[in-house]
């Protein structure tokens, strides 16, 4: 029978220094806390997510958004998906809200069947819908685009950071059906930033 106690000692030792430099990596970081993301250990900031959907509402006899109120928090990036069905193009007020405005880098993630793509903007032609908050307070405006139909929606997917609390009109600024969806459709609701 062979001696194994060298083979019980390395390990001893081995398991004594992993201690160690554990020990002494804590002391080093400011408070002794484990920084965020470390192996899932320590604090970390959840991702918040948002989805919304726009289909059409018998009941309305239009395309809606499915969510009239939505809740977010102060100081954090927020994940929005918008989820379409609506194949109809629409007019808008004026140029503008074809662009992307407000979101982080100013770009949304436009899904298909065909594919993901980034963008900054869309034709005029290609609008459907816009999620749109425009006061003293946020300039946020993404355009939605048209989508192919109940078989095929279009999703767009889009993040931002809200740095001031408060109650907040979203909506879709285009003239949907010949309507200003702004109006009383429930193309519109209260975004609430705490």
């Amino acid at each position: 029978m062979q001696d194994h106690s060298w083979f019980t000692l390395v390990a001893g030792v081995a398991a004594i220094l992993v201690v160690v430099t554990g020990f002494v990596s804590l002391a080093l970081v400011p408070g002794g806390a484990v920084p965020a993301r470390m192996g899932g250990i320590g604090p970390t900031n959840p991702t918040v997510y948002r989805n919304l959907t726009i289909a059409y509402n018998p009941s309305v006899g239009d395309y809606v958004y499915s969510a009239s109120e939505l809740s977010v928090p102060q100081g954090e990036p927020v994940i929005f998906t918008i989820t379409s069905y609506d194949p109809t193009p629409s007019s808008l007020p004026a140029a503008m809200y074809d662009q992307v405005i407000g979101t982080s880098g100013g770009q949304m993630s436009i899904a298909t069947a065909a594919g993901t793509v980034s963008a900054s903007s869309l034709p005029l032609s290609d609008v459907s819908h816009t999620f749109t908050v425009w006061d003293g307070t946020y300039h946020l405006n993404v355009p939605i685009p048209v989508a192919g139909g109940s078989a095929a929606p279009v999703r767009v997917t889009f993040s931002v950071t809200f740095h001031s609390p408060g109650s907040f009109n979203f909506g879709c600024v285009a003239y949907c059906a010949g309507t200003d969806m702004g109006g009383p459709s429930a193309m519109y609701g209260t975004l609430n930033v705490s």
